[in-house]
């Protein structure tokens, strides 16, 4: 699992007109999904999302949990939901 917050290893590419998002994702169980392919998977294509548009600084990523458990209930879903609050958390809210 991720830190609540983990810095981007390669800092300032993309330059500063870039938006700065941070990566969610989530894999149910072990036992259906890979947690490593699913979340390298998982965080290429939102890499390819924001390509040209910005650049993630940080990754959130829950292993064991279920998309119907609520945000709130996976611990990872939460310190992003948590972050919100924080005008200081070093990428965008939309």
């Amino acid at each position: 699992m991720a830190a609540p917050f983990a810095p981007d290893p390669e800092p300032g590419r993309g330059g500063r007109d870039m938006v700065r998002f941070v990566f969610y994702g989530r894999v149910s169980t072990e036992d259906w999904q890979d947690p490593v392919t699913s979340r390298a998977r998982q965080r290429e294509q939102a890499e390819a999302l924001v390509r040209g548009r910005g650049v993630i600084v940080a990754e959130l990523f829950d292993v064991g949990e279920s998309r119907t458990v609520a945000w709130a209930r996976r611990p990872q879903s939460a310190a992003l939901v948590a972050q919100l609050a924080d005008p200081d958390r070093g990428w965008a809210r939309s």
